[in-house]
């Protein structure tokens, strides 16, 4: 907090006993609107700074990129586009640290049947590791999935595991609710809510991004 007191007036009166906050002393009170932003100014405050971590996302937010795999006739590439999703650090000095990422809901909105997941680590968007630091006022993308140009109406998922059990599948045409959550050491966990409109034309398969994260305390609970 940020102190003022009049000078004139009773000093070390009623609360200001109590407080040990070193007080900003002022004479003129129309002036102390221009103290008080001075102060603030000096701590460099402002209002979109926030403990907290922001998922978000752009319309146009993709990339193709090749892939590759290996056929008998040897290792070949192919097209795959990839669907990326912010994550912002909205503190002005603290870096989060360790910030993994979870697909933690998949409802289909045409049906409302949850699709059943398991607990992976998915990957940030040109990194090899599962976790990774968030500098302050800055970002981060992590792949929310990509598609085959050659296989248009199938999700993959780049996640850190040996097991095909563990990837998430979702591979029919239509509107899903996807929510990711993203946690760290020192941020509380942030989530995300997105519409994805599957179809078996790639150029008309779109993710859609929510205003904003929500941190645990104010996201919708999930079912158990």
């Amino acid at each position: 907090m940020l102190p003022f007191q009049e000078i004139g007036v009773k000093q070390m009166d009623g609360i200001m006993s109590f407080l040990q906050a070193n007080a900003t002393p002022f004479t003129d009170r129309s002036l102390l609107a221009s103290v008080i932003a001075d102060k603030v100014n000096q701590r460099r405050w402002a209002p979109h700074w926030r403990n907290e971590l922001e998922l978000s996302r752009d319309p146009t937010q993709f990339g193709d990129a090749d892939r590759e795999e290996q056929t008998a006739e040897g290792r070949r590439q192919y097209k795959g586009r990839f669907f990326h999703i912010d994550v912002r650090n909205r503190h002005f000095d603290k870096a989060a640290t360790n910030c993994y990422v979870y697909l933690s809901r998949v409802c289909n909105l045409g049906t409302a049947q949850e699709i059943p997941l398991k607990t992976i680590e998915f990957k940030w968007a040109g990194y090899m590791l599962p976790n990774a630091h968030i500098l302050p006022n800055q970002s981060r993308r992590f792949d929310a999935f990509w598609i085959a140009h050659r296989n248009p109406g199938q999700l993959e998922f780049n996640v850190f595991s040996d097991s095909t059990e563990y990837v998430p599948r979702i591979g029919a045409e239509g509107r899903y609710r996807l929510d990711y959550v993203v946690v760290s050491d020192n941020f509380p966990p942030a989530r995300g809510t997105f519409t994805l409109n599957l179809s078996d034309s790639l150029d008309r398969t779109t993710l859609l991004g929510n205003a904003g994260a929500h941190n645990a305390q104010a996201a919708n609970p999930l079912p158990h």
